[in-house]
């Protein structure tokens, strides 16, 4: 069986900011020939970048194909609303909420939400309530 051909390497991806240098230059009248000696960008590279300014990202990279999030955005509030609910729903095992919630998601996959929204799945330290008055004192 052949190997499958790799696709060449095609060099770092130029930022927003980079992008809109390059549309402004042309915008202002400097042909892709110039705008490769300033700048040390290619011509091509840089036709390619006029050709596309228009491609509804705004200068933005565009988004990359992959798998879907399997946690929507409604699923991750149910979760922060579950897990903040008192002392005790923040003490349980991930499969246990995992099972509450009846998610089917592995528990570092709720572990890595709980993390993204500033929760790490930790016990809260009991802390004394102190009053105004005892935090003059």
């Amino acid at each position: 069986m052949k190997p499958k051909p790799r696709k060449p390497h095609r060099g770092p991806e130029y930022s927003p900011g980079r992008r809109r240098e390059i549309i402004g230059m042309h915008s202002a009248g400097m042909k892709f020939v110039e705008i490769e000696e300033k700048t040390g960008i290619k011509a091509h590279t840089a036709g390619k970048i006029w050709a596309r300014r228009n491609n509804g990202y705004q200068g933005k990279s565009a988004p990359r194909s992959g798998r879907p999030h399997k946690l929507n955005e409604l699923t991750h509030e149910n979760i922060r609303n579950y897990v903040l609910q008192n002392r005790e729903t923040r003490r349980e095992p991930l499969q246990d909420i995992s099972a509450k919630l009846n998610l089917n998601v592995h528990p570092d996959t709720l572990h890595k939400a709980l993390v993204g929204m500033g929760l790490g799945h930790r016990i809260e330290r009991k802390r004394p309530w102190l009053s105004p008055k005892h935090k003059e004192a």
